[in-house]
């Protein structure tokens, strides 16, 4: 028995199921990224104290090991989480111990293929970055040149060129990669082959990717932001500051790991009918356990 119906779904039926898995499994969705973000927790505590991470406030050494570290676990804790939703959309349960087995079983790949996941993605809108200001240049230095645009003006047409163009192309990487590292955990598959399988199971989805898992990201980083303002205004040590901050990121991000694995799913149902395989074994299954001489 599925804890969802397989099936395929729009973009707004992905995020609505995403929050109704998010409900039903909470508290061992929770404890999964809570088991998993804990020991970056202890450890910017103790280095810094919960201070913010700059280098005006911790040495370079200790920026540096802490920056590197809350990456390894904030990989950690995005696999496991999709390792737990998997266990919740196929079988009903998140399984905990289980998605942190299968994580802990794959972790250099893991690593390895978030952080190439993000090298490409910063790469791409880099790129897109500089071509963006090579053409805005290009456009600017021949609308001065003819006296007819002021100053002021040839900076916004420079900054609304780059973004322009930086921005979609950042979201087309983005939505590539989504997958990763769903891909790796749930098929067994290398750094570079989990890279080519996202960007397979992306062709033609990605508008729905963004749709589905663009703006619920985008609304948990404004979240966050507004949290971490608020608890620096209140009076109090930043140790309840800190612990603050950390309790709603703990909190908040597994709904962005469920949506983008029922989009993992969804893009299976879609082009490669796992519903029907799914139903298959399903069959299968109960054929192996039906009655002897049962026509069933």
């Amino acid at each position: 028995m599925t804890s969802l119906e397989l099936r395929p779904r729009l973009a707004t039926e992905i995020v609505d199921a995403a929050f109704q898995l998010y409900r039903r499994h909470f508290s061992e969705l929770v404890s999964l990224s809570a088991l998993a973000f804990a020991p970056y927790v202890v450890v910017q505590l103790l280095l810094t104290g919960g201070d913010p991470v700059e280098p005006t406030t911790a040495g370079a050494a200790t920026s540096a090991v802490v920056l590197v570290f809350g990456w390894v676990i904030g990989s950690i804790m995005e696999a496991a989480v999709v390792a737990g939703v998997s266990n919740s959309y196929l079988h009903g349960r998140p399984d905990v111990p289980e998605a942190l087995r299968r994580t802990f079983d794959r972790l250099g790949a893991v690593l390895f293929s978030v952080t190439a996941k993000w090298i490409l993605i910063g790469l791409g809108f880099f790129g897109a970055v500089m071509a963006g200001a090579l053409a805005s240049a290009v456009i600017a230095i021949g609308a001065g040149s003819t006296g007819q645009v002021a100053p002021g003006m040839l900076t916004v047409i420079l900054v609304a060129g780059v973004f322009m163009l930086a921005i979609p192309v950042g979201l087309y990487f983005f939505a590539t990669f989504f997958a990763v590292p769903a891909t790796v955990i749930l098929e067994g598959a290398g750094v570079i082959q989990g890279l080519r399988r996202s960007r397979d199971l992306s062709r033609g989805l990605k508008r729905r990717i963004l749709g589905a898992l663009g703006l619920p990201m985008l609304l948990f980083i404004v979240f966050q932001l507004i949290i971490a303002a608020i608890v620096n205004f209140l009076p109090g040590p930043r140790l309840i500051s800190f612990l603050a901050e950390q309790v709603v990121t703990i909190i908040a991000y597994p709904i962005i790991a469920v949506i983008a694995t029922l989009l993992y799913y969804d893009a299976r149902i879609r082009k490669e009918g796992f519903d029907i395989e799914r139903m298959a074994a399903d069959l299968e299954l109960r054929r192996g356990f039906a009655p002897a001489g049962s026509s069933n």
